[in-house]
């Protein structure tokens, strides 16, 4: 038998705005042309603590992007350089 973990519970948070099944249609202006059962839809969401520790998560990770991102810049700045002093005969082709 598979376990449930405790924050799963039928119903609606009432501390979490996006729990409420009809925010989409006050949201996006109009109804989802699914089917009515999309009405009856619950949606459970896990306690604040572990929301925040998700989104920490996730931003820690963008963070790693963003810094990837940066290094990987440097790098291909760095080597346009020196491609480009190559090409010009400034820089010596190192010999193997």
């Amino acid at each position: 038998m598979q376990s449930v973990p405790s924050y799963v519970t039928p119903g609606n948070d009432v501390h979490n705005p996006f729990c409420d099944q009809y925010t989409a249609v006050f949201r996006f202006g109009q109804r989802p042309s699914v089917s009515d059962e999309i009405w009856s839809l619950q949606v459970s969401f896990p306690p604040l603590a572990i929301q925040h520790a998700i989104v920490e998560r996730i931003q820690a990770g963008r963070a790693e992007i963003a810094r990837l991102r940066a290094d990987a810049e440097r790098v291909r700045r760095a080597a346009r350089v020196a491609i480009e002093a190559l090409i010009l005969g400034t820089l010596p082709v190192a010999e193997n």
